[in-house]
């Protein structure tokens, strides 16, 4: 029982975490799209706030789970800054690969889908909850 409540605990810190770097890769994706001038790159001042976006419920998400591995509220906030880190870095690889720099990364029509279909995946429910 106690292995698993470690795992459980770290597969949450591990998902925050990894929510903190596929929002970090986006910012960085928006700025190479910025220079090369595309249409509908999000000005830089928005990446602060976008980054807290993420961060903030992910971090709290992170704490909750820590102390109670099996609370829902503290599984929503982990999934959900993940959901919008990916969602917003779909959205910045689309740029890049088909406008900014078309061909230079593969995949670029599947992280349009992404950036656009990935919300309404997040509208599940887990039975269990």
């Amino acid at each position: 029982m106690r292995l698993v409540r470690i795992v459980v605990r770290l597969i949450a810190c591990g998902v925050a975490a990894v929510s903190l770097a596929v929002v970090a890769f986006a910012i960085v994706l928006d700025r190479i799209a910025a220079q090369a001038e595309v249409v509908g790159v999000p000005p830089a001042w928005i990446a602060p706030f976008a980054f807290a976006a993420v961060a903030a419920p992910a971090a709290v998400g992170a704490l909750v789970l820590l102390r109670r591995p099996g609370n829902a509220v503290g599984w929503i906030l982990v999934i959900g800054a993940l959901s919008f880190a990916v969602t917003w870095t779909g959205e910045a690889y689309a740029r890049v690969a088909l406008k900014a720099h078309p061909g230079s990364l593969p995949g670029g029509a599947w992280a349009a889908l992404v950036g656009t279909v990935w919300p309404t995946l997040y509208a599940w429910r887990c039975p269990a909850w």
